[in-house]
C-alpha cells in the first residue's frame, strides 16, 4: 500500500516550488507596474463639426520628447480650422522649446505684454516670440513658424492627429505684418 503521508523532503520541495512561482509573479508584476504604455500614434481631437473657422481647440498630448514617456508631462497641441484645412500645430517654441501658449486674451495682460502684434494668437513667455493662427512667426527670435503634425478626418467626422508625423514649420519670412499701432 503506498505511503498516504508525504514524505518531509517533499513537502520541502512543493513549498520551494510554490516560494519560487510566488516571487515570479511578484517580480513580474512589478516590472509590468513599472511599464509605461507608450501613447497611441492617432489621437482624436474632436468633432471637426464643432470647431469653428478661427477658433482654436488645444490638445494636451503626453510628450513624447521624453525618452522615459513620462506620463506627467504633456504637451499642447493647438487645432485650428483654416478654411477647409485643419492645422494641429506643436505648442513648443522653435527658439528654446518652451511651452507655446494660446493668448486669445486682451493685449497687455499679465506675462504676454510683449506680444506687439494684432494677428498673433500664440507666445512664448521664454523666449518672446510669437505666432499668428497659422503657426507663422510674426516677432521674437523664433527661426520658423511652429512645427505640426498631420491632420485628417475620419468618416464619423472626427479630426484625427497622428503624433508621428511631425512637420518643421516654414522658415520665418523677414515680411511680417505691422506691429500694432
Amino acid at each position: 500500500m503506498a505511503d498516504v503521508h508525504p514524505r518531509p523532503r517533499q513537502i520541502a520541495i512543493r513549498g520551494i516550488a510554490v516560494g519560487v512561482a510566488a516571487l515570479l509573479v511578484l517580480v513580474v508584476a512589478v516590472a509590468l507596474r513599472g511599464c509605461s504604455r507608450p501613447p497611441d500614434r492617432y489621437v482624436h481631437a474632436g468633432s471637426l463639426a464643432t470647431l469653428r473657422e478661427g477658433h482654436v481647440r488645444t490638445v494636451e498630448l503626453r510628450s513624447f520628447f521624453d525618452r522615459e514617456l513620462n506620463e506627467h508631462r504633456t504637451i499642447p497641441v493647438f487645432v485650428v480650422r483654416n478654411g477647409v484645412n485643419v492645422l494641429a500645430l506643436l505648442g513648443r517654441s522653435t527658439h528654446l522649446g518652451c511651452r507655446v501658449e494660446d493668448i486669445a486674451r486682451p493685449r497687455g495682460e499679465g506675462s504676454f505684454a510683449f506680444v506687439k502684434h494684432a494677428e498673433a494668437r500664440f507666445a512664448d513667455p521664454c523666449g518672446g516670440s510669437a505666432w499668428d493662427l497659422n503657426g507663422t512667426c510674426l516677432e521674437g527670435p523664433c527661426p520658423r513658424g511652429l512645427d505640426r503634425l498631420s491632420t485628417s478626418v475620419d468618416q464619423r467626422g472626427r479630426i484625427v492627429i497622428d503624433r508621428e508625423s511631425l512637420q518643421r514649420g516654414p522658415p520665418r519670412t523677414t515680411t511680417t505684418p505691422a506691429p500694432i499701432p
